[in-house]
């Protein structure tokens, strides 16, 4: 049995198809990585991202920059409940060759001519293969697994922010975000870290309501905030959900 699926310029400018949450609900179809081939080109294939909550498979960027979806309708077949194939009709969906990158358009990395080297894609679900390695992706991380945290981004914080709240800090001491808790709707100010070891070098007990960090190795409890918030399990957990949904 074949679907249907419309393609709005929204969806095009987000890489994404519309599938609908209808699949969901029957059992046809389950939220997380969903693979993705072409009938007439079972070559070209990727792995988008099925979102339970809007129905958007997304991550298709590779098939929309090589022509796959010239028209604003597509019919599809569900192969598995993780895996889709895009259906020929009436002449569309032909293999399109990428045109050939204008000169100028060289990117940094043959630009400066840097050594190859593999990096592992961050996914939430990869956490036998992916580990943070600078705040930056522990930042990251907690965007994707806050639903297991208790808490919620609100923003983050700077100086002027902050003095504005009646909060002193300085430019060694000053807090990274604030955080909503989920069980209190109340406004928490977070900061975040590597591994809960690293606070103690710049901040104070009271400084924050609550730590984020990837690994809690400190043993000296009285040097941390009341709250800690370890990804690392969390990670763990949502690796555990995603392979039994799937």
């Amino acid at each position: 049995m074949s679907y249907e699926a419309r393609i709005l310029d929204r969806y095009r400018k987000a890489y994404s198809i519309h599938l609908g949450t209808t699949r969901i609900k029957e059992g046809i179809l389950t939220s997380g990585v969903l693979r993705v081939t072409i009938q007439n080109n079972p070559s070209l294939a990727v792995e988008g991202s099925f979102n339970a909550n809007n129905g958007l498979l997304s991550g298709l960027a590779k098939l929309f920059k090589t022509g796959c979806f010239p028209d604003d309708v597509v019919r599809y077949e569900v192969v598995s409940p993780t895996s889709i194939m895009i259906l020929v009709a009436t002449g569309a969906l032909q293999p399109a060759q990428a045109e050939e990158p204008s000169e100028e358009l060289i990117c940094v990395w043959e630009e400066k001519n840097l050594k190859n080297k593999h990096f592992e894609v961050f996914r939430p679900d990869n956490h036998q293969n992916w580990e943070p390695s600078l705040e930056t992706d522990v930042y990251m991380l907690f965007g994707a697994l806050q639903a297991y945290t208790g808490y919620k981004y609100c923003c983050a914080t700077d100086q002027p922010t902050l003095r504005d709240l009646g909060y002193d800090c300085t430019e060694t001491t000053t807090p990274d975000a604030i955080l909503i808790d989920e069980a209190t709707g109340l406004y928490v100010i977070s900061e975040f870290k590597m591994r809960s070891s690293s606070y103690k070098s710049n901040h104070e007990p009271k400084d924050v309501d609550v730590l984020v960090c990837w690994e809690d190795d400190e043993t000296n409890r009285g040097r941390l905030p009341l709250n800690i918030v370890e990804l690392k399990e969390a990670a763990k957990l949502f690796a555990k959900d995603s392979s039994e949904d799937g």
